[in-house]
């Protein structure tokens, strides 16, 4: 299974917000996992906290299984923010950052993932 590491970047109580639906869970804490629609499973990373008030980033490690798909699990991930309430929050993946564009993200994922494929070969 390759891993992809995927950063969400915005204001802690937005962040908090979102990994609290993301995992469904009543504590958050490093190594989490969650199933999620499209054969993916992310696992919560260490959170970093960064210099000024209130702005953080967390970072989910997703692992992508052999009959993975993207657009069920980005409509999932989509959803979760949506209820989260739209907070403005950016993704990054491989050193890019991103709006919560579903078709945008799918793009992005799926240059990751064949990335490492190939330099898993």
């Amino acid at each position: 299974m390759q891993e992809i590491i995927i950063g969400l970047e915005g204001q802690t109580r937005d962040l908090n917000d979102l990994a609290f639906s993301l995992f469904e869970a009543g504590m958050l804490r490093e190594g989490l996992e969650k199933e999620t629609p499209g054969d993916i499973t992310i696992v919560l990373k260490p959170m970093q906290l960064r210099k000024g008030v209130g702005h953080a980033i967390i970072e989910i490690g997703l692992y992508a299984g052999q009959n993975v798909a993207l657009p069920l699990f980005l409509a999932w991930l989509y959803d979760k923010w949506k209820k989260a309430g739209k907070k403005p929050i950016s993704i990054k993946i491989e050193n890019h950052f991103y709006q919560f564009d579903p078709d945008l993200l799918t793009k992005a994922i799926q240059d990751a993932i064949s990335k490492q494929t190939k330099n898993d070969k």
